[in-house]
């Protein structure tokens, strides 16, 4: 059983859909008073029930409604409720730093005393932010998913690549899956407004496959694909889970060789773009709904 935000009815829909283990939608209505101030209001029954609610968090809206809820259906009876946040916002704010906010501490606080029983989200962009959540957060793994889609489209003479340090370990398993030996990765340092890859590491081949878990203004994405077209690779396809597509900044990929940007559905689609194809996650959190204890 299933409830949605709004911006998230079309994987809403993908979710619960299927002939032989189909999960059941909830209903809420949300009311909006002339000062601004909101209630939500259920319009399906939940009382003995486990209930999953799919939203985002990226706008302040997005987590109070998540949180009324949660906590509407508990008052109502319901047995378990279970966050489903595909793209975890804030979660590259991991670090405790002197005069800056810690977004992750912060959310982990917010959730840890919130209704919810477990949160589940995709790819979360470090082991380190999750385990702030006391064991409540489960990250589902979406490799195997980029690894189908790489199959079908049959990549011929390909380098998986990581654009930085950091993806190492996240490529590593998509290339093991593969049974891919070419692999490659970037050394970079970031300053505020401008990234540089110092060198690249690796093999090269005719054919690249960059795969990272966030894509938000592509400077990354686009400084590791220059200097890859330098060194002489003919193609390059972009893998990643969350496509923030922040800006038009990213749109000058296709101009350096990038054929395609494959990403989940884990954030609403923002744009039109023929360069992006996008990838439901749906069967990944299905499977975990469906596997996921009930009492």
């Amino acid at each position: 059983m299933i409830f949605n935000l709004p911006e998230y009815k079309k994987l809403a829909q993908e979710i619960a859909r299927g002939k032989s283990e189909k999960i059941k939608r909830g209903g809420f209505e949300k009311r909006i008073f002339p000062n601004g101030e909101s209630q939500l209001i259920l319009k399906s029954k939940v009382a003995g029930e486990n209930w999953a609610i799919l939203g985002g968090i990226s706008a302040p809206n997005e987590l109070i409604d998540l949180l009324f809820l949660s906590d509407l259906l508990k008052k109502d009876g319901a047995k378990k409720v279970i966050a489903v946040v595909p793209y975890f916002s804030l979660s590259r704010q991991d670090k405790s730093e002197p005069d800056k906010s810690w977004g992750m501490k912060s959310l982990s606080n917010i959730f840890l005393s919130s209704k919810f029983d477990n949160i589940i989200s995709l790819d979360l962009h470090n082991e380190y932010g999750r385990k702030m959540f006391k064991n409540k957060l489960v990250s589902i793994e979406t490799v195997q998913l980029f690894a189908d889609q790489i199959r079908k489209i049959c990549l011929q003479d390909y380098c998986v690549i990581a654009p930085d340090e950091g993806a190492k370990a996240r490529a590593g398993k998509l290339a093991e899956l593969l049974r891919c030996r070419q692999f490659g990765y970037f050394k970079k340092v970031r300053t505020n407004n401008y990234t540089k890859h110092l060198k690249y590491h690796g093999d090269i081949e005719k054919i690249a496959v960059i795969y990272d878990d966030i894509l938000d203004t592509g400077a990354t994405l686009i400084s590791a694909v220059k200097e890859l077209r330098r060194l002489g690779f003919d193609e390059i396809y972009i893998f990643v889970t969350h496509g923030q597509f922040t800006g038009a900044k990213w749109k000058q990929l296709s101009k350096f060789g990038v054929k395609a940007i494959y990403a989940t559905n884990s954030i609403p689609k923002k744009t039109t773009s023929k360069l992006i194809k996008e990838l439901s996650a749906a069967g990944l959190i299905k499977k975990y709904l469906l596997s996921s204890p009930r009492k």
